[in-house]
């Protein structure tokens, strides 16, 4: 497991990083035209928000994974140790239902709109929403094996 995890996660990191450059190169290729050619792009804005979409998704699942969401854990802190493991179960059992559901709406919503065009690039809309289910498919395999392998109290880094 310990070596697929490894994949996956540099895999969405290099994928992070890969996004996050082309929305700097498309957002300065676009104020370059605008202001120094005086000629703006009509594709780059949509570019950089469908980019900017992607990588808010897969971010979200980096950020899942190195357990660096926001979270208020000042009630639970009270509890002792097995009470907090019970809760931090529930907490996990409760993510996996709301990842399911960003696959399964996802995949509904990227087949919906698998027949529309965006406006600029002509782009198939299926390719921006499908940020949605494959975050969502993501998210439920970081936090199924943060539930079923993690031996660390849920936060923190692999060791």
């Amino acid at each position: 497991m310990t070596a697929i995890r490894r994949y996956l996660i540099k895999f969405e990191e290099y994928l992070l990083v890969l996004l996050i450059g082309a929305m700097i190169a498309v957002t300065f290729a676009q104020v370059f035209f605008r202001f120094v050619l005086n000629s703006p792009l009509a594709w780059s804005e949509e570019l950089a928000r469908y980019l900017f979409v992607w990588i808010t998704f897969i971010g979200a699942s980096i950020a899942l994974h190195r357990w660096g969401h926001f979270q208020v854990d000042i009630v639970v802190n009270l509890f002792p140790r097995k009470v907090k493991k019970k809760i931090e179960s529930v907490v996990y059992i409760l993510i996996l239902v709301f990842a399911f559901i960003m696959m399964y709406y996802g995949f509904v919503l990227v087949q919906y709109a698998s027949g529309q065009l965006s406006p600029a690039l002509q782009l198939n809309m299926a390719v921006p929403y499908f940020a949605l289910p494959l975050s969502g498919l993501l998210i439920f395999f970081h936090t199924l094996e943060r539930l079923l392998f993690d031996d660390n109290g849920g936060k923190g880094e692999e060791k």
